[in-house]
Parts: structure tokens; C-alpha cells; sequence
């Protein structure tokens, strides 16, 4: 499984876009290990950082569906997903976005 770290390099417009939206709670939908939302595990604008401060919010939620512990999607204001889709099959994606969709109140 992956770590997730791909993640940071989209942590500027997902701040944008959390903070636009006035997100409070984010789900990272197919989060991998999880583990770039440790704290001062990430690192933002060259230092240590926590990615819930970064983005203003206070709550992430993780979800990977390859991983049994982190199993099941809770809705929150925004849902971001930044490297899984291509990993289902093709039949498999339409079903898979409108959960996504059914998941926030804010954004995608």
C-alpha cells in the first residue's frame, strides 16, 4: 500500500479550495497508509507541518477501500481523492464517483 505522500503536491489548491468552500472536515478518499496527515510528518512551504492547520480544517478523515481498517467512507464538507480512480477497474469507476459525490456538501 501506499503511503499517500503524492498527496502534498496538491495540498496548496486543496487549502484554496477548502478555505473557498469553508470546509471544516475533508475525507481523502483512497488515502492510502494515512500517514502524511501525521503530524510534522508533511512538509509544506519548506517546514514541517500539520496538514489539518495547513488546510484550515478540523478534521481529516481517511479511507483507502484497500485497506480493511480504514473500510468505511464518512461524509464530510469535502472529499478529495488524489491517486486511486485509476486503480478500479473501468466498470467499476462510474459507481465509484457517484459515491464520492454522495459523500460531501461542499466539494470534490
Amino acid at each position: 500500500m501506499f503511503e499517500g505522500g503524492g498527496l502534498l503536491d496538491f495540498a496548496l489548491p486543496i487549502r484554496i479550495i477548502s478555505q473557498r468552500n469553508g470546509a471544516r472536515s475533508i475525507l481523502d478518499y483512497g488515502s492510502g497508509k494515512g500517514i502524511q496527515y501525521d503530524k510534522g510528518r508533511a512538509i509544506l512551504d519548506g517546514k514541517p507541518a500539520d496538514v489539518r492547520d495547513y488546510w484550515g480544517v478540523d478534521e481529516i478523515l481517511v479511507f483507502d477501500p484497500g485497506l480493511s481498517d480504514k473500510a468505511t467512507p464518512i461524509a464530510t464538507d469535502g472529499v478529495i481523492s488524489t491517486d486511486v480512480l485509476e486503480h478500479f477497474s473501468h466498470a467499476d469507476i462510474s459507481r465509484i464517483i457517484e459515491e464520492v459525490c454522495s459523500l460531501t456538501t461542499k466539494f470534490v
